[in-house]
């Protein structure tokens, strides 16, 4: 069956329309009428449906419930006479309610925009704009009933009480080109109703709006509820003086003087001066709960006359007032009465270093026990440092504009941190050199196990006699005390541009221990018993000339290894990188 097609979303002021009986069904006593097209709201986002008549040459539908299912508006109620499928109808709302519903319900928007307004924090998260007459908005967290006032004043004074209210349907290549944020993800095939109240920013929207905000009666904000972390902040709407109510069903029940009200409030305000002897708890409950007796006079204010009730309104927030007032009293009694010293305090919580800090840390004392001195060179590099002086040719594949970040033909991000090789030897001039660089580094990749940015560690170490054996103890010894005493390296040769001869350094799996296997079957982590742990070398000839270093002199080795490699490695953290770059506090509180 196709779907009914929604006037009340194209036009929320037209009150009646011509469609066709598309379907009728019997339940009980009840009917269910659905029309090709229609004018009436259905029950949703807090908004009660319509109500109203569908009718036709044979009979008359009093249509007192509407719901949406599945894409058709389905109309519920008693039927006089007979209507038949197919037949021509003329479905009319009662706009006096359709009226009131949408006061309510651009009254909450207002609402929302009004808290917001105090915090980007605080998010409307639920509403209720009339179902069961009840009225308020709920956001998350805790709102002071304190902020109250200036809600009020933004209310009031703000341009948004006189400003147009514009209604629209919008795809999501709209939505992506004009920005507009939205606490779902919409869908490619079925575009988004949003309304925005003035210059603010459109919001989702599914509901009737008024046309302009100039339209809601002034709002009264009667209650702040506080449940499960969150804070319903109830409100009511006070018809101005001159402005009289639409005619409803509330308008023929007899309305209450302002006088009588005056007399109500004064009565509860003397019992409550007589209640000083009630616990705080107590005296919250009588008096400023849901239930309690300042919320069931505040409903009562729906019975004053329209023309007194914005005066019964600055009445009611006098008493609550001094209900507050009250409470705080009998709370800083009690607090003087009686207080536990000796009860422990809530400990502010606390931060710690980004796992990729504490191992740069880590890095730099162990290296530090061993007399390297920590270095940070320059990320933006010129090519003699990031290559041309490193003996990597222009010819190189290393050095192509699909590897690197190219600032200009001469200057990069550079890839590695091997540059601080030829400034630590021009800095320092005469060996010996013990350095260690620790920096970010930069190359066009992006996966699981890569990102466009990374943090390496370079050691050079360069003296007169310098062979292999040094390399092969130093990679030992940060291997043991990073990774734990029982680990091992070995070296696998390889080919680097700046170190002649070059290796990889592999270490042993902790998983299988270097065997491979695990009860016979061949080890998930590393498959072979080994993982790489990074590039190392003796340093080439060519690079020790180009720092200043007589290479018929000195000699010296330098590694290169991933502080984020070593640390998947180690803790074994993650299968994807990336996660050590994201905001997620599940991750970062583990360290």
């Amino acid at each position: 069956m196709k779907s009914t097609k929604l006037i009340y979303l194209e036009d929320s002021y037209q009150t009646n329309i011509e469609a066709t009986v598309v379907n009728i069904t019997k339940i009980g006593k009840k009917y269910s009428v659905i029309l090709d097209q229609t004018i009436f709201y259905p029950q949703s986002g807090g908004q009660p449906a319509d109500t109203g008549v569908i009718e036709g040459e044979t009979g008359k539908f009093i249509v007192d419930h509407v719901k949406l299912d599945d894409g058709l508006i389905i109309h519920q109620g008693t039927l006089e006479g007979t209507v038949e499928p197919q037949q021509k109808v003329t479905a009319t709302i009662d706009w006096n309610a359709r009226y009131k519903n949408m006061q309510t319900h651009t009254a909450g928007h207002l609402i929302d925009e009004a808290v917001k307004n105090l915090s980007p924090e605080f998010q409307g998260i639920d509403g209720m704009h009339g179902i069961n007459n009840q009225q308020y908005i709920e956001f998350n967290g805790f709102i002071n009933e304190s902020y109250k006032s200036e809600i009020t004043d933004y209310l009031q004074k703000n341009k948004n009480l006189d400003q147009p209210i514009i209604s629209e349907t919008v795809t999501l290549a709209e939505i992506k080109k004009r920005g507009i944020l939205l606490p779902f993800e919409p869908s490619k095939n079925k575009p988004v109703r949003v309304v925005s109240f003035g210059d603010n920013p459109p919001v989702p929207d599914a509901g009737t709006q008024l046309k302009n905000s100039n339209e809601v009666w002034p709002i009264l904000l009667t209650d702040f509820e506080y449940q499960d972390g969150n804070t319903r902040i109830h409100y009511t709407l006070t018809p101005p003086a001159k402005k009289e109510l639409p005619e409803t069903k509330e308008a023929t029940t007899k309305d209450t003087s302002l006088a009588e009200f005056q007399q109500q409030i004064d009565a509860l305000a003397n019992e409550i001066k007589q209640d000083e002897v009630l616990s705080n708890e107590a005296f919250q409950q009588k008096y400023s709960s849901k239930k309690g007796k300042f919320n069931q006079l505040a409903k009562s204010i729906k019975s004053v006359s329209p023309k007194d009730r914005g005066t019964a309104g600055k009445l009611l927030n006098q008493l609550k007032l001094t209900i507050n007032s009250q409470a705080n009293k009998q709370a800083d009694t009690k607090k003087q009465e009686w207080f536990d010293v000796t009860l422990p305090g809530i400990k502010p919580q606390l931060g710690h270093a980004h796992l990729i800090s504490q191992t740069i840390k880590e890095v730099e004392s162990i290296f530090a026990s061993l007399g390297f001195v920590r270095r940070r060179y320059q990320e933006i590099e010129t090519d003699w440092y990031y290559a041309e002086g490193l003996n990597i040719p222009k010819d190189h594949p290393a050095r192509d504009d699909q590897e690197t970040f190219y600032f200009s033909d001469n200057v990069v991000l550079t890839a590695h941190t091997s540059n601080g090789q030829l400034r630590e030897m021009e800095f320092l001039k005469e060996p010996p050199i013990k350095m260690i660089n620790i920096g970010k580094t930069y190359r066009r990749q992006a996966s699981n196990t890569h990102s466009p940015m990374f943090h390496q560690f370079e050691g050079l170490l360069v003296d007169k006699n310098i062979n292999m054996s040094h390399l092969v103890g130093v990679s030992n010894y940060f291997a043991q005390h990073y990774f734990g005493p029982d680990r091992e390296i070995r070296l696998r040769p390889h080919h680097f541009q700046f170190t002649e001869p070059s290796f990889e350094v592999d270490i042993n799996c902790n998983v299988c221990k270097g065997t491979g296997s695990i009860h016979g079957h061949k080890c998930k982590v590393c498959k072979s018993g080994w993982l790489e742990l990074g590039g190392a070398g003796m340093v080439h000839p060519t690079v020790l000339k180009n720092g200043g270093i007589d290479p018929n002199k000195y000699s010296g080795f330098a590694f290169g290894w991933g502080i984020e490699r070593i640390i998947m490695m180690k803790h074994q953290v993650t299968d994807n990188l990336r996660q050590l770059y994201t905001d997620d506090l599940r991750f970062l509180q583990q360290g």
